[in-house]
């Protein structure tokens, strides 16, 4: 049989192929297997660096966005603790002497109570190890590990810090909103007015709202950088606190340096005769509103126990009091000053201040007895009934009166004896700055 299939010519054809099997690779099959594999190791190594780059480049440009992130929340948190938000930022900078502007370009300058000067975040170019084409700096004061700040009266001490670099320097304008509650329309302030890059502000002219807008780079590896945006709305939140001359119990004048909402709510008070024989119907008061602006000063009659008298006041006004004791049956006429008279016939408290311990006259209710009602401003009673101190708010006074008997000149305030016991008027003054 087999030699029988030896005569096919198919045999024939293949034999030979059978008979080289343990004859090995020629050469020129080597050469094509070795350049095919290694076109194949090529094209994969190509792939995976391909892979590895894409996956280097994707985590660098998730970092980036989260610094670029960071520094926005950064710069809002701090506009919150403004007062004011300069709606131009150069012309503020006169409020911050000891800012040096040469080569900066001012985005935000902020008011921020108890810095004496203007906080200011700016662009500038990139210095040292930071990277360009652009900066965004601020000047300031150092924060505490606490948040607080570490030196607001020595600017000249204070850091051009850098915030956060690789910010775009594609130029745009601006396209500011419109504050539509004025007549005409006002458009908020741009900063910079023209040529804006990666970093520029709108601010409204109430000087309590600014949009920023930020832009850095996105950096690649086998690519030009991308451009990165952000933007957010923010809201100065910080009210004026209000200038109180003097302390510990005297008060010579109360002021706000902008146009503000005075709320004066009278508490009640105790004032009777040895008799027992109550006379408040003989207690009459003044509140005294002093202004240097052109509606100058007015006075209006004290709001009964309980009541609430409201009337807003133009800036750097000042606020006093005048209470008469008239025609009563045992008590002589008298005149009180809120100004004249503190310290001796006035008392006037703050938050956290203790109240005297007189001892009150007929076994009258005393000061605190006036002080549970709960103050609207801070929900709690006017006494912080533990700590036995007063609970105020910062735009919040005190104001306590001894009408029955006159100040003893020979012993301090703190030993005048019975009647003399400052419950006979208790009155609470709110100075409130106007929302803008």
């Amino acid at each position: 049989m087999l030699s029988s299939l030896k005569t096919f010519p198919l045999f024939k054809a293949v034999s030979p192929l059978f008979s080289q099997v343990n004859n090995g690779f020629t050469l020129t099959e080597l050469l094509v297997a070795g350049a095919l594999t290694t076109t194949v190791v090529g094209v994969s190594g190509v792939g995976l660096a391909s892979m590895l780059s894409s996956s280097s480049d994707s985590g660098t440009q998730n970092e980036r966005r989260i610094e670029l992130n960071r520094s926005l929340d950064f710069i809002a948190t701090e506009v919150r603790q403004a007062e004011r938000i300069e709606p131009d930022a150069n012309q503020g900078l006169p409020d911050a002497p000891a800012f040096d502007a040469t080569d900066k370009v001012p985005v935000l300058t902020l008011k921020i109570p108890g810095v004496n000067q203007r906080i200011i975040y700016y662009l500038a170019g990139a210095e040292g190890m930071w990277r360009g084409p652009q900066v965004i700096y601020r000047w300031g004061p150092n924060f505490n590990s606490d948040g607080s700040y570490d030196d607001t009266i020595s600017p000249n001490a204070w850091q051009y810090e850098p915030l956060i670099d690789l910010i775009s320097e594609e130029t745009s304008t601006p396209d500011c909103p419109m504050d539509t509650t004025t007549s005409p329309p006002i458009r908020w302030t741009a900063n910079p007015s023209t040529n804006a890059t990666g970093f520029y502000s709108c601010v409204s002219p109430t000087g309590k709202v600014a949009s920023i807008f930020h832009k850095g780079q996105l950096k690649k590896v086998l690519d030009n950088p991308e451009a990165y945006a952000l933007e957010t709305k923010v809201f100065a939140r910080t009210q004026p606190p209000l200038n109180i001359i003097g302390g510990g119990g005297t008060v010579s004048g109360v002021l706000s340096n902008r146009r503000s909402r005075v709320t004066i709510s009278n508490l009640g008070g105790a004032l009777q005769c040895s008799n027992g024989n109550d006379v408040n119907d003989g207690v009459s008061g003044t509140v005294l509103l002093s202004s240097n602006s052109a509606s100058g000063s007015s006075s209006m009659s004290l709001p009964d126990p309980g009541g609430d008298l409201v009337e807003t006041v133009e800036p750097n006004t000042t606020l006093a009091f005048s209470v008469q004791v008239r025609n009563t049956t045992c008590i002589r006429d008298t005149t009180v000053s809120s100004e004249a008279d503190q310290q001796r016939q006035v008392i006037t408290l703050r938050d956290g201040e203790s109240v005297p311990a007189f001892e009150t006259y007929l076994e009258q209710n005393g000061i605190a007895s006036f002080l549970t009602a709960e103050n609207p401003r801070t929900r709690q009673p006017y006494l912080d009934p533990d700590t036995r101190k007063i609970s105020l708010a910062a735009n919040q006074l005190i104001f306590l009166f001894e009408l029955g008997v006159d100040f003893d000149s020979s012993k301090p305030l703190e030993d005048q004896e019975s009647p003399f016991d400052m419950q006979d008027l208790v009155v609470v003054a709110t100075i409130t700055p106007d929302e803008e």
